[in-house]
């Protein structure tokens, strides 16, 4: 990492075969990003002050850089990188450096552990579907979480919540409001 530029924040993910990378910095001017098998490069100028930021990741394992795909948006610049070796399994961490980095956390949005592989086609489908769309990195999140399907599965009658089965009239009187 560069010591005269400050690393932009940094959320991670990964399924069995991809690396999601998320910089988060607004209103990015003329990001680079530079994929290798073991680094991920990162520049560019943005923020509320337009400061330069810059990163080096020593990543933890190979990724096929050709294959890497990047997202810029308003807020964000996503970044999927393709696990070199998908049968290693997950990664116990992006970088190999094993402190803690200030700059460097878990994207708990998008997260898919060794016990989510059936979850994982429907978040390459989320991901990929909202690639064409700028400034929708809120969506994103939001349908990349799976909320919603796993509550319609949790709890298949929620389609009936304004019928009534028992016939009754459940509405009762609401008293006004006293002053």
């Amino acid at each position: 990492m560069s010591s005269s530029k400050c690393p932009p924040k940094v959320i991670w993910a990964q399924t069995a075969a991809k690396v999601l990378v998320t910089v988060c910095l607004e209103d990015c001017k003329d990001p680079t990003v530079n994929v290798e098998e073991k680094k991920l490069f990162f520049s560019g100028v943005g923020g509320k002050e337009k400061s330069e930021y810059e990163v080096t990741m020593e990543l933890f394992d190979e990724v096929v850089p050709e294959e890497t795909t990047k997202l810029f948006l308003d807020r964000v610049i996503e970044i999927t990188l393709q696990k070199k070796d998908v049968n290693k399994g997950y990664w116990t961490r992006l970088i190999q450096d094993k402190k803690r980095q200030h700059w460097l956390s878990l994207d708990f949005l998008k997260w898919r552990g060794e016990s989510d592989e059936d979850s994982e086609a429907d978040l390459d489908v989320n991901l990929d579907g909202l690639a064409g769309m700028q400034g929708m990195q809120g969506m994103q999140e939001n349908l990349s979480s799976g909320s919603v399907q796993d509550i319609m599965k949790m709890h298949p009658d929620l389609n009936d919540l304004g019928q009534s089965d028992s016939g009754e009239d459940d509405e009762e009187d609401i008293p006004g409001l006293m002053n």
